[in-house]
């Protein structure tokens, strides 16, 4: 071997050495910003959008400040459309094989262990009325069990979990700490879009799962927009007739059967513009577009309560977070320059529209991802909520 070519050799080997130790010691964590959290009004989880989670992605929990103060208070594993719920003083969220709970001054945060949870993605959540309790639904499936399904119940005490093999929607959290659910059952176990049966699901908080099949012929799987009552063997969820029309059910719930007492029409609205776009809250339907209109329709009776197009200052929401009365939209203003903002909405008067807050935080990645990423990443905030329970948009 020639001296030119083991040095050749010689430099390689150190570059090589040298890129190694460089990708070691590079932050693989986005930068936390604690100091001035304690003025934050609103705390919100983003995760990366532009194409598959890589290793190095993570999602943030970030926190806002009227005052344009913000940033990351931490950050978990990359798990595809993660949310954030209110729960007891704080606010849970997933991370690996474990669902956090960060209290709302931002000063603590504790990890309740989650056997198999992985870092898969979440479909669902929802959370009681009184905020004592909530529950996340995972897809947990592979290509030996494409169905598998993995609810978490958490509350400020810990966390349960139980494994389903169906199609699960309407997740129901209660004030006792019961969990709801509906199981679908496609005819066609290989086209989750075509007719079948379901049965509501109960888990009590001992542990104890109770069922009862609904008396019914669905089109299609009812959709995770629907609520399940907690305090009441009747409940009320939207669904197709025949013709694929829209229409609302009136359950009864007779122990091992759940019959069809009745059936609503429903108009025919738009669809909604994304996924978590929908939410039926205490017997109303509320959607937003993709024309950016916020239509409530009352499903007891079929009419239509309101339909108001929101001015949104840009391009359409990126997600929207239902928080009982409120709407908290994640929209993009022309004069943020395309920048996330969050939007108030009152869902009781939509006309009360509170002011836009720019987020702060959310778009934060490491260094290791922008590398592996080439810079090529767009970060959405995909559920934002106050601080305060009780704070309530001022009408602009």
């Amino acid at each position: 071997m020639s001296k030119r070519n083991a040095i050749l050799i010689l430099l390689t080997l150190i570059l090589v050495a040298g890129s190694f130790m460089l990708w070691k010691y590079i932050p693989a964590t986005p930068k936390i910003t604690e100091s001035g959290s304690e003025e934050a009004q609103y705390i919100g989880i983003s995760t990366e959008t532009n194409g598959p989670l890589t290793p190095t992605d993570r999602n943030n929990i970030f926190w806002t400040s009227e005052s344009g103060e913000g940033g990351v208070y931490y950050s978990t594993v990359p798990v595809y459309f993660p949310s954030l719920l209110r729960v007891g003083n704080g606010f849970a969220s997933p991370d690996k094989d474990s669902i956090i709970l960060v209290d709302q001054d931002l000063h603590e945060k504790r990890s309740f262990p989650v056997p198999g949870l992985g870092t898969g993605t979440q479909s669902a959540s929802a959370n009681s009325r009184n905020y004592m309790h909530g529950v996340f639904l995972f897809n947990t499936g592979d290509s030996t069990s494409s169905n598998s399904r993995k609810v978490v119940a958490v509350s400020s005490d810990g966390a349960r979990s139980i494994d389903r093999e169906n199609y699960l929607s309407a997740l129901t959290a209660c004030n006792n700490g019961t969990i709801k659910w509906i199981e679908f059952f496609p005819w066609n176990k290989e086209a989750i879009d075509g007719k079948g049966v379901a049965q509501i699901v109960t888990w009590t908080p001992g542990g104890e799962i109770e069922t009862s099949d609904i008396i019914w012929d669905f089109q299609y799987e009812p959709g995770h927009e629907n609520q399940l009552a907690c305090d009441s063997s009747s409940h009320i969820i939207i669904s197709e007739d025949n013709d694929g029309k829209p229409v609302s059910l009136l359950l009864k719930s007779l122990g091992e059967k759940t019959e069809v007492e009745s059936k609503v029409d429903l108009p025919e609205i738009p669809p909604p513009a994304m996924a978590r776009f929908s939410k039926v809250i205490q017997g109303t339907l509320y959607s937003l577009d993709k024309d950016n209109a916020l239509t409530a329709v009352d499903i007891r009776t079929g009419s239509i309560k309101y339909r108001e197009t929101l001015d949104v200052k840009g391009p359409s929401p990126v997600s929207v977070t239902f928080d009982k009365d409120i709407a908290y939209l994640v929209v993009r203003p022309d004069r943020f320059e395309n920048k996330q903002a969050v939007l108030p909405v009152d869902l009781k008067n939509p006309q009360c529209v509170g002011e836009v807050v720019p987020l702060m935080g959310y778009d934060e990645t490491s260094q290791k991802s922008r590398l592996e990423r080439l810079g090529n990443s767009f970060m959405v905030a995909t559920s934002v909520l106050p601080i305060d329970v009780d704070r309530k948009p001022i009408c602009r």
